[in-house]
């Protein structure tokens, strides 16, 4: 019996986990054709979900903050040692939502924070809201006049640009086209010097009609989809920047973000990668890094938290970064080989880079006043499509297990 299947076991053991609630409550998951048990454990404990009635996600890591320190699924750790321990659940009776820890007299010091610790006792995160301020929103009827009016600011006919933005894409105009209009919002005259290069990975709308005639714009174009990996790879061959920031095209970046994120890697000799606050359009964190669970199962740190949380808000170490915007040099991405294909099409190849770099004693660092937003897999589909992407994070964690395992397993002995 494998590892996973060993952890369904304890999962349907437990008693906590309700088939019929869980597929009722969340009816996607019978669209995806998985078992529920194993969405559960893959994609339901990441999105918050809970297993059933009886047992409430948020209460039992508000409970028990060491667990959340782990980034251990809280049903999977009470079915191993937390009801031996005589761990609390968290819940009370009639109480679906408790109330999150919070960030100590920090947050008494605005309205604004207040207001959100109100909310919070309801809802246990804040509330969707607006866009952030600095997205860029274009109307589906325009796209092809508002893409005749991006322009980039011309290179100096001196030296090379400091920084080279990669955008790979495929299919999506709107949201590429979004995603450069937020880089051209973000560069500031006489600022950094920067190229943007888009790689098309074989789109079949407008993409390859409307991106080549931008101005100052770089073009490359396969005629088929290799992958994310392998698209980045090929781009930053022919980047000229010093540093490459690798920007998903789903993705908008913030004035000031490339400032902040130079400023933390520029003359450092231990940081090998850095990435911005990452937030959702409805104006909540979707990540402030991420760390690795022994299982090879990446956890966002502060997923769907208030991004104004003190605890997001310092500069610190994390395991990994994603590939949705991540700065490096790009010296130090070829000398590595860039991202190992092995992954390709996609997912853990990000992770993968960040785990090479950590092995050659480099840092990895979270920024938190660099911001971009992002929209969360946009571009996943339903049912079969969806299967696809579950059996490729499958399949890429098992390659990533493999090759990591032996770093993991001490790294996370020590966070419990």
């Amino acid at each position: 019996m494998g590892k996973f299947d060993k952890e369904v076991r304890l999962i349907e053991e437990s008693g906590l986990f309700d088939r019929s609630w869980y597929l009722a409550e969340y009816p996607d998951v019978k669209e995806t054709g998985m078992d529920p048990i194993r969405h559960y454990l893959w994609v339901g404990a990441a999105l918050w979900r809970n297993p059933g009635p009886e047992f409430d996600i948020r209460a039992y890591l508000q409970a028990n903050p060491d667990v959340k320190e782990s980034g251990t699924n809280p049903l999977l750790h009470y079915a191993m040692t937390g009801k031996a321990e005589n761990r609390s659940i968290g819940s009370l009776p009639g109480t679906e939502n408790p109330r999150p820890i919070g960030d100590g007299v920090m947050e008494w010091r605005n309205d604004e924070s207040i207001q959100a610790g109100i909310c919070a006792r309801e809802e246990a995160a804040p509330s969707p809201g607006d866009a952030p301020a600095f997205c860029v929103s274009l109307p589906g009827e325009a796209i092809a006049a508002r893409a005749g009016e991006l322009a980039f600011p011309p290179l100096p006919d001196y030296g090379a640009p400091e920084v080279s933005i990669l955008i790979p894409c495929f299919n999506e105009i709107r949201y590429t086209l979004e995603c450069l209009f937020s880089v051209r919002n973000a560069l500031e005259p006489g600022g950094i010097r920067c190229e943007v290069i888009v790689f098309d990975n074989g789109s079949t709308d407008e993409t390859s009609r409307l991106l080549p005639p931008i101005p100052n714009l770089v073009f490359l174009r396969e005629k088929k989809n290799i992958g994310f990996g392998p698209a980045n790879n090929k781009a930053a061959e022919v980047a000229r920047g010093e540093y490459l920031l690798f920007l998903n095209n789903d993705a908008q970046i913030a004035p000031g973000t490339l400032e902040a994120l130079l400023a933390a890697i520029r003359n450092s000799d231990v940081i090998g990668a850095v990435g911005p606050k990452v937030i959702g359009f409805d104006g909540r964190l979707q990540e402030a890094g991420s760390h690795m669970d022994a299982n090879g199962m990446p956890t966002l740190i502060g997923f769907g938290q208030d991004t104004q949380a003190p605890r997001f808000n310092y500069r610190r170490e994390v395991d990994c970064i994603s590939g949705a915007a991540l700065l490096m040099r790009r010296d130090r991405f070829l000398a590595l080989g860039g991202f190992d294909p092995i992954y390709a099409p996609a997912y853990y190849e990000d992770t993968d880079l960040c785990f090479r770099l950590r092995e050659k004693g480099l840092q990895i660092v979270y920024v938190p006043d660099a911001v971009v937003a992002h929209h969360l897999s946009v571009t996943s589909g339903k049912g079969k499509q969806d299967q696809s992407r579950l059996a490729l994070l499958t399949r890429n964690r098992q390659r990533f297990l493999q090759r990591w395992r032996r770093q993991l397993l001490p790294l996370n002995a020590i966070r419990r």
